[in-house]
């Protein structure tokens, strides 16, 4: 499964570098311009990303269809505001995307392709974590139990008569 999510995201990312419409990114640049937070140690793209960029795009307006207009246009002002003052930082697109660009529903479904990615890293780091605090207090356990042994066989000797 995750073989393929990769293969996946590697097949999304050299689509999206065939699309002469977007700019070539590596997944690094592309989590250093879009990501939002980190978690272990993990850039994550986050879903209010995701959402804005669905706005945008226009790939969100089932979602937003029980909104009010202005509440919706609203919605879009923010996420135009929000995401122009991300791409208007150089030292963070030195790809150099436009609004534009953030408009085409191929960069969100690459970005949602690339948060996928990302969760998943995120999953197993938190499995492995999980697994290396079992295995250390499965080791505590087993060391106090050695000791307690240790301690009783030292008791029991000192109260038997020789």
């Amino acid at each position: 499964m995750f073989k393929k999510s990769l293969a996946t995201v590697a097949m999304s990312v050299m689509l999206a570098a065939c699309n002469s419409d977007l700019p070539n990114a590596t997944e690094e640049q592309l989590l250093k311009l879009f990501g939002d937070r980190e978690e272990m140690g993990i850039t994550l793209i986050s879903s209010h990303m995701i959402e804005c960029l669905d706005l945008i795009s226009d790939d969100a307006v089932r979602f937003y269809v029980d909104f009010s207009d202005e509440t919706t246009s609203d919605f879009t002002t923010t996420c135009y505001k929000w995401l122009h003052e991300r791409i208007e930082q150089a030292d963070q697109n030195p790809m150099g995307y436009t609004m534009a660009h953030l408009e085409d529903p191929e960069l969100g479904l690459l970005l949602k392709q690339l948060r996928e990615k990302q969760d998943k890293l995120i999953t197993e780091l938190r499995e492995q974590e999980r697994a290396e605090i079992a295995e250390r207090r499965r080791a505590e356990n087993e060391e106090r139990d050695r000791h307690n042994i240790e301690e009783l066989e030292q008791a029991k000797a000192e109260t038997t008569p020789d």
